[in-house]
């Protein structure tokens, strides 16, 4: 994919995430942990303010978390002629990523402890009956393989 053309950017909502969690988050847990203050329970920017329901677990995601755009240019990277580069690949893939990771997280702080039971045990239940880790290992063996030449 050397050969593409550049299609990636930084977008808004994911160096809005990283600028806040390094402003807000990080003075908040450097001034607990001196003793100076309590650490405050840290909900995104987006999530604030009295018209915003929490238990609207459809549209949590909005606006802090939105990854449509970023999902589409990552499929135009690798359906659209001409193909975006290995650096798109990557640069989008890690932005979908550590959005996605942060949004489990809050999601998972924010839900009830049933909607955490039963989340879990349906979704040990599908890694069960599913090839999912067989698949993961043989992938990782794979990469290793083809990283050898072979």
């Amino acid at each position: 994919m050397a050969d593409g053309i550049p299609k990636a950017e930084i977008f808004a909502v994911f160096s809005d995430r990283v600028s806040q969690l390094s402003t807000d988050l990080a003075m908040s847990v450097a001034d607990s942990m001196r003793g100076r203050a309590q650490r405050d329970w840290y909900i995104p920017k987006g999530w604030r303010g009295e018209d915003r329901d929490l238990l609207d677990i459809p549209q949590l995601h909005m606006p802090d978390f939105d990854r449509d755009l970023i999902n589409r240019r990552y499929g135009q990277c690798v359906t659209e002629t001409p193909k975006g580069t290995s650096g798109d690949i990557i640069a989008l893939k890690l932005q979908m990523e550590y959005l996605a990771a942060e949004e489990r997280a809050i999601r998972l702080r924010h839900a009830t402890p049933v909607r955490c039971i039963i989340h879990g045990g349906v979704r040990r239940n599908g890694h069960m009956q599913s090839r999912v880790f067989p698949m993961v290992v043989s992938q990782v063996a794979n990469a290793i393989r083809q990283g050898a030449g072979g």
